[in-house]
């Protein structure tokens, strides 16, 4: 072949810079591979952490908001009571209110009702010591009389202790008999007779009182009384 030439046969093939470079291209390979396992790793732990990081901090958050809500909840609660008692003290005040407007109309009534009952309790006094008085004036005037009635019937009539109240004593209703009294309580309207001899009867004594109150005549009174006194110390 013309213009080239022919290989030495005896010549040795150098690969002694190959091998260098194929070393070098397997070192960078292998530094290459290890650099990106190393930032491989070091994200994945960077991520993990991060993870981990997020994961506490969701919980934290989570935890925080439990607590809010809990929070929240009594603040409600609290609210709510108050609210409640605020309510009740609302009522409790207007029903203190109310009783007490009560109790002011009834202590105004009653003082009314106890400056009427004292106006009629001081004319009743007034009608009782007008009365007393002027049976006191009729006994003085008819002192002559009563003297003679005395003598003649053995009756005494006598102002008992009790105000308002007459005794009426009979002494001649037999020869041997013991005096027998009897007193009538004129104040009121209805007489009635606070103290009588044990000799008289409780049934005779009430039915001298029923014809008394009816008829209001105290003469026919007297006779029936002193009718009544001689049964009951003949017996």
């Amino acid at each position: 072949m013309s213009g080239s030439a022919a290989p030495d046969a005896g010549a040795v093939l150098d690969f002694s810079e190959l091998n260098a470079s194929i070393e070098r291209f397997a070192r960078r390979f292998e530094q290459y591979v290890h650099d990106t396992v190393a930032a491989s790793d070091a994200e994945r732990l960077a991520a993990d952490t991060h993870r981990v990081e997020a994961h506490e901090r969701a919980k934290a958050l989570e935890r925080e908001r439990e607590a809010t809500k809990h929070a929240q909840k009594q603040l409600w609660e609290t609210v709510a009571a108050e609210r409640e008692a605020d309510a009740k003290l609302r009522a409790r005040v207007q029903g203190l209110h109310a009783q007490r407007t009560s109790l002011v109309q009834r202590t105004a009534s009653l003082t009314a009702e106890v400056a009427e009952i004292r106006a009629q309790i001081e004319a009743r006094r007034a009608h009782k010591e007008d009365k007393a008085r002027r049976l006191r004036e009729q006994v003085h005037r008819n002192a002559p009389e009563l003297v003679a009635l005395q003598q003649c019937t053995g009756l005494a009539i006598e102002a008992a202790e009790r105000a308002g109240t007459l005794r009426l004593v009979f002494s001649l209703l037999t020869p041997h008999a013991d005096a027998c009294a009897l007193e009538v309580d004129v104040s009121e309207s209805k007489y009635t007779v606070p103290h009588h001899d044990a000799r008289l009867g409780e049934p005779a004594v009430r039915a001298l009182l029923r014809q008394l109150n009816a008829s209001g005549d105290f003469y026919a009174f007297v006779k029936a009384l002193r009718r009544a006194m001689q049964d009951a110390v003949h017996r």
